[in-house]
């Protein structure tokens, strides 16, 4: 496992070396492949998906939260994605004003904690369906 932790942080510097980081999103490439790598060499072997593809999320002309993963952004509760709703609810024209820096942070944050949903799902998923079979009924 040294050599992907080596490879990981040497792919980190490689980034933060260059400038090509921005704040939201630049690392997770880097990170699905650690994870990847890492999975590998598990019993059972798991597997960092977060889709084929990322997205560039526009606030505005000048504002975007940049390589969302794909999955990320389709995410849905209800029906709803779960980005796309939260953030049409706060458009400028609805909210007559501009996100402030907590509501912008806010979606890195969102962001952040889907990703972390859909690497855990399935051990979530097993968890669930362990503890529906297995519970004790209080009176």
């Amino acid at each position: 496992m040294s050599s992907e932790i080596e490879n990981y942080l040497r792919r980190m510097s490689e980034i933060r070396r260059t400038g090509s980081a921005v704040k939201e999103t630049s690392f997770y490439g880097t990170l699905e492949t650690f994870f990847n790598e890492v999975g590998k060499t598990l019993k059972p072997k798991v597997r960092c998906d977060l889709g084929e593809k990322t997205f560039d999320v526009y606030l505005n002309n000048i504002a975007y939260w940049r390589n969302v993963p794909e999955k990320v952004w389709n995410y849905t509760i209800g029906g709803y994605q779960v980005l796309k709703k939260w953030l049409s609810y706060r458009d400028f024209k609805l909210l007559g004003r501009a996100l402030t820096l907590d509501e912008i942070s806010e979606v890195t944050d969102m962001i952040r904690r889907l990703s972390a949903i859909l690497l855990l799902e399935t051990q979530l998923n097993e968890n669930y369906a362990k503890t529906k079979t297995n519970f004790h009924q209080f009176n």
